[in-house]
């Protein structure tokens, strides 16, 4: 899918997430769905989006932004209901400077990949991260953060 596809989705859906900005100490939260603004993810921008973690209001999309050397680079994914399978796992990590976020919540999808040191048999390797919300219940029997 192309970035003005994404762009476009962005504008036009309700997203909750974050955006963060590489002049701010802590992202921008966004708790309550609502569309975003795609202004500050062009480019050449300053301040720019570091980072930024969103899922659609229905829970069916996500999307990631990052921002490497000048480049916004966008990915956006399909969340399979009720996924959890060889392909997704689920898996949480600690929120850092977020207020009143304890976790972002993802399914890591592996994917099979060709192995040399495996006869080129195919080994499961994390094909992607994606963000699916804040601190949801039950939503990962381990965090990756030692917690239990």
């Amino acid at each position: 899918m192309d970035n003005n596809h994404i762009l476009t989705e962005l504008s036009q859906g309700a997203w909750t997430g974050y955006l963060w900005m590489s002049d701010a100490q802590k992202p921008q939260l966004f708790r309550d769905p609502a569309p975003v603004n795609t202004d500050l993810l062009a480019p050449g921008l300053c301040p720019f989006v570091i980072e930024g973690r969103l899922v659609s209001a229905d829970g069916s999309r996500s999307v990631s932004i990052a921002n490497v050397d000048g480049q916004v680079i966008l990915n956006a994914f399909s969340i399979p209901q009720g996924a959890e399978n060889d392909e997704f796992e689920k898996v949480q990590f600690r929120a850092h400077r977020m207020d009143g976020v304890t976790h972002l919540c993802f399914y890591r999808r592996w994917g099979k990949t060709p192995d040399d040191f495996c006869q080129g048999w195919d080994v499961l390797t994390p094909a992607a991260l994606i963000f699916v919300g804040f601190d949801i219940p039950g939503w990962a029997p381990q965090s990756n953060d030692g917690e239990q």
